[in-house]
């Protein structure tokens, strides 16, 4: 079955780019969401900093990120026609192969290193003892069907854009036939917090995956935040972080958190147009060609900095303070020199490692002259 797309959306060059650029932050702000915690230390690698402070930037400003992320692929995916085999087959190599190949390597990385002394408490917990582990473990640790996620659990991301992505017609076709209704329950489904039990499908994926087809089926293009003056954006936004800080603990949060993560992806996306027609944009693109592989690399980086700098650094307020902005920016850097030198010398593997998201070799080098000058 081919999907016909009434008119193609068409994406500008420099709408194209300012999706680049977001991307970037989006993926910045993953990292600042997992430097409070994750499930490999166990939690045993809390940074004890101010709850305010924790709150707003991890729980608050930085979850607009992975919403994001899905409302971006929704995009994408509807703005052409496609028909499904031809659409999962792309997705075979765009998301399964990197997720089962990351999923893999840091199985076989946990498995050598916990059988090393010297290694293994930067590598194991009680619940992440390979030894220990049998047949729904390890398949647990591929789907994620008993806490929803997989070993390098921010994968989660790929494997329910994935499952999305095999069902993007069905939806297709239950938004064109009732869409006033199809987006009012999607609008419940995300102010409620509603969990769908669908295949581990947490509801946010659902939600702003197909929040993208109604932007496509519209014609309503990003850009409609520039009509909103950009102060007004920012006050907006700010007013929701407080209220949603103010209401944390109670049921009306859920509603206001929605609305914060709708304003947070208008403010973000509204702030490329200053780095966009900046002198940094070339260098910013460049490095946009990575953010993917980013996003595959720095969950396990992040956990084993966490762990190595809890033994060597004095454990402070102050200390804590420095990693919490730090460890991200080292993190996401590591893994952007990381992607760079396979890209460069590892080409073809780190081609498929990604999904096939290399940009063309020639448009990397020039992207590289350009950046210099």
């Amino acid at each position: 079955m081919k999907v016909k797309i009434k008119q193609n959306y068409i994406i500008s060059s420099l709408e194209s780019q300012r999706i680049q650029i977001l991307k970037i932050w989006l993926t910045i702000m993953v990292l600042f969401i997992h430097i409070y915690s994750n499930l490999y230390s166990n939690h045993a690698v809390l940074l004890n900093i101010p709850l305010w402070l924790e709150f707003i930037i991890s729980q608050v400003v930085c979850r607009s990120a992975v919403p994001g992320y899905f409302f971006i692929s929704g995009i994408l995916l509807y703005r052409k026609d496609f028909t499904w085999a031809e659409n999962i087959k792309k997705k075979i190599s765009t998301l399964v192969i990197p997720y089962l190949f990351i999923n893999s390597l840091w199985l076989i990385i946990f498995f050598i290193t916990q059988n090393i002394p010297s290694l293994s408490s930067f590598f194991s917990n009680e619940n992440n003892n390979i030894s220990n582990w049998g047949i729904g473990d390890y398949l647990n640790a591929f789907i994620g069907y008993k806490n929803s996620c997989p070993l390098v659990y921010p994968l989660w991301f790929i494997r329910d854009l994935f499952i999305l992505n095999i069902v993007a017609i069905l939806f297709k076709c239950i938004i064109d036939k009732y869409p006033k209704i199809t987006l009012i329950v999607l609008l419940i489904i995300g102010m409620f917090d509603l969990q769908i039990p669908i295949f581990f499908l947490q509801h946010s994926s659902i939600v702003f995956f197909f929040f993208g087809y109604y932007f496509v089926k519209y014609s309503i293009h990003l850009s409609v935040v520039d009509k909103i003056n950009k102060s007004v954006v920012i006050l907006v936004y700010i007013t929701l972080i407080i209220i949603d800080f103010l209401t944390r603990d109670l049921f009306v949060n859920n509603p206001i958190h929605f609305l914060t993560i709708l304003s947070g992806l208008s403010f973000f996306y509204s702030q490329t147009t200053i780095i966009a027609n900046n002198k940094m944009n070339n260098r910013l693109l460049f490095i946009a060609n990575y953010s993917f592989s980013i996003y595959l690399f720095h969950e396990m980086s992040m956990t084993i900095i966490k762990k190595i700098l809890n033994k060597i650094l004095p454990q402070s307020l102050f200390w804590q303070m420095i990693q919490f902005f730090i460890i991200p920016i080292i993190v996401f850097c590591l893994c952007l020199v990381m992607s760079i030198v396979l890209d460069k010398y590892l080409h073809k593997f780190y081609s498929i490692l990604v999904g096939k998201r290399c940009a063309p070799v020639c448009s990397r080098t020039q992207t590289e002259k350009n950046s210099r000058h």
